[in-house]
């Protein structure tokens, strides 16, 4: 019977300690057969750089790249969910698709002129840590067959699946938003802006309310019209601006972005209007719907935001995160924009979550109201609003998009909350071993 290797005792080679080989060790597969602890190769890795700034890159006048610096780096790689803080680049994205094989990555070398306290300029050459990205001395080599111990960067999770099950649902929304919208930019954007548009309104509104709003006989019309340019600009300019505008206002909703939150009171103005010029209940209903909603959005914005930026605010200033050091004391960042530090907005996040949200919402709505109609039936309730089933159901829409905003902002609160204990975890992991 062969005898599993995973299960025999290792060897340290740094702080000689044996136990079980499990997740918490490196085996460099050569001749040599190294043992290591992670935290212990991290260390090991840390002591070579240092060396190598204090040989390289530190002179009497000018330290280039101080300790803090390479333990941020540090944990900056080591951070198995580091895009959560970040927006990754379309050059990242490209890099990282398979069939795309980017070139090995060069040190960048720069000369840097040093005046001395003589008077006497002094050139070296260095390679410039662009901190938190890169490191001098990638991989820790092995002391017997001098290849690297590890092919890729060692990695901290937490123990947490409903936190990787965010991070990777975040990288499918990331991916799939990228590659669709470098996809449709190749194609009239215009004509699928406009087909996004009727396609969410279509979901908050009935047929009756929307060609009231949209001054049309049919919204089908708008389909044909929609296929081209002529066709969109024989449209009403303000049926064009409600259609166009539709996501972006959504966006102006869901985004920090000022110039988009200030658009959303535009749009929802000209709504407004448009609905108020009509007589019918219909519309009636729609007029005070829509004041509904801008009431709401108002209150979230003066009472509701200033508290959920305190809350991340205190997340933030407690945990102090090694990509956003600040000063306790200090306000070094508006109150509003510590939402968006500890897991980061995109553009993609923005546009992905802004298209679905109707539908979503729509979807909330109808089993909310199907539950009001359960209730009603189960209790022998009598309930018979003045309005038709269908303005009914688009109430409960618009009720069901708020329901789906408040989630959402749940469990972003909750993952921030989640993600501020594992870099807890992972600074002190990091600050242990570096001692």
């Amino acid at each position: 019977m062969f005898k599993n290797p995973f299960s025999q005792n290792c060897t340290c080679w740094i702080c000689l300690e044996e136990s079980v080989f499990d997740s918490t060790w490196i085996r460099h597969e050569c001749g040599c057969n190294l043992q290591v602890h992670k935290l212990c190769y991290l260390h090991w890795l840390y002591s070579i750089n240092k060396s190598y700034i204090s040989k390289n890159l530190v002179t009497d006048n000018l330290n280039l790249v101080t300790e803090d610096d390479l333990k941020r780096t540090i944990c900056h790689l080591v951070d198995g969910h580091r895009n959560l803080h970040r927006e990754v680049s379309l050059s990242e994205f490209l890099n990282s698709l398979p069939f795309v094989r980017p070139k090995k990555k060069e040190p960048v070398i720069s000369s840097v002129n040093i005046m001395s306290i003589l008077g006497i300029n002094y050139s070296i050459a260095f390679r410039i840590v662009r901190s938190p990205t890169s490191l001098p001395v990638e991989f820790a080599e092995c002391p017997q067959c001098k290849s690297p111990v590890v092919n890729q960067q060692i990695t901290f999770r937490s123990q947490s699946f409903f936190l990787e099950l965010f991070y990777w649902t975040k990288s499918f929304i990331r991916n799939t938003t990228i590659t669709l919208t470098l996809v449709l930019s190749t194609l009239n954007v215009g004509k699928w802006w406009f087909k996004i548009g009727i396609w969410q309104l279509r979901y908050l509104f009935p047929e009756n309310v929307l060609r009231v709003i949209l001054d049309t006989s049919t919204t089908k019309a708008l389909n044909v019209y929609g296929e081209t340019m002529n066709g969109l600009v024989s449209i009403p300019q303000v049926t064009r601006f409600l259609i166009f505008g539709f996501p972006l206002c959504l966006m102006g909703i869901r985004s920090p972005n000022l110039t988009l939150n200030g658009f959303k009171w535009l749009y929802s103005l000209v709504l407004t209007v448009r609905a108020g010029n009509y007589n019918s209940n219909s519309t009636k209903l729609l007029s005070r719907t829509l004041s509904a909603c801008n009431i709401c959005m108002l209150l979230h914005s003066v009472v509701a935001t200033p508290f959920i930026s305190k809350y991340y605010e205190h997340l933030i200033k407690i945990k102090t995160p090694y990509f956003f050091p600040i000063d306790r004391s200090l306000n070094a960042f508006p109150s509003h924009r510590y939402g968006d530090v500890i897991i980061k907005t995109s553009w993609y996040d923005t546009l992905f979550e802004t298209i679905l949200w109707p539908a979503v919402g729509s979807m909330v709505g109808g089993k909310l109201f199907d539950f009001v109609t359960w209730i009603q039936k189960e209790f022998g309730l009598n309930w018979s609003p003045s309005c038709s089933p269908n303005d009914c159901r688009m109430i409960f829409n618009f009720v069901g998009c708020g329901v789906t905003a408040f989630a959402r902002q749940l469990l972003n609160m909750w993952v921030s909350y989640m993600r501020t204990k594992e870099l807890k975890q992972l600074q002190e992991s990091i600050e242990e071993t570096m001692k």
